[in-house]
């Protein structure tokens, strides 16, 4: 079973549906055979910044954090259960929606683009380079894609 923790609620115009096949998809990319979880929470730019100040040393707003479950955690948990809580990814609206405007997209979009951003970073995606930031971000526009088809 893959499964989303909401620790928030959605931003209007959000859909969970939208989310969940999102999530199925990255799960379908992955060739996931177990169950996953993941928590999702929206917080303000003035949180976001804090948070971005606190766990990556920058103190500036920014769109998506993901704070992945310590990697001897995760073993131990797939051992134990079927299902494996990836970790948390935390979107801020607001960053969200001056993003989309200022692409001319809809901010359903964006968040969702967002959300599978934060999924595959705890998936082990990193874009540190440009062959990573390239072949994550191809992967990531191809789940934003299908999960809007």
């Amino acid at each position: 079973m893959i499964r989303i923790e909401f620790a928030s609620a959605l931003p209007k115009g959000l859909s969970e549906k939208r989310l969940q096949k999102a999530l199925r998809l990255i799960a379908k990319h992955e060739r996931q055979t177990k169950g996953f979880q993941v928590g999702v929470t929206f917080i303000t730019p003035k949180r976001m910044r804090t948070l971005n100040r606190i766990y990556r040393g920058k103190d500036k707003e920014t769109d998506v954090l993901s704070f992945s479950q310590d990697s001897s955690e995760l073993s131990k948990q797939a051992r134990e259960v079927e299902k494996v809580y990836l970790g948390d990814v935390v979107v801020c609206p607001v960053f969200a929606k001056k993003e989309a405007d200022r692409r001319g997209i809809v901010f359903e979009e964006e968040l969702i683009r967002l959300f599978i951003h934060g999924v595959l970073h705890l998936r082990g995606y990193e874009h540190d380079s440009e062959e990573e930031e390239f072949s994550m971000f191809e992967i990531q526009e191809k789940i934003v894609e299908a999960t809007l088809s």
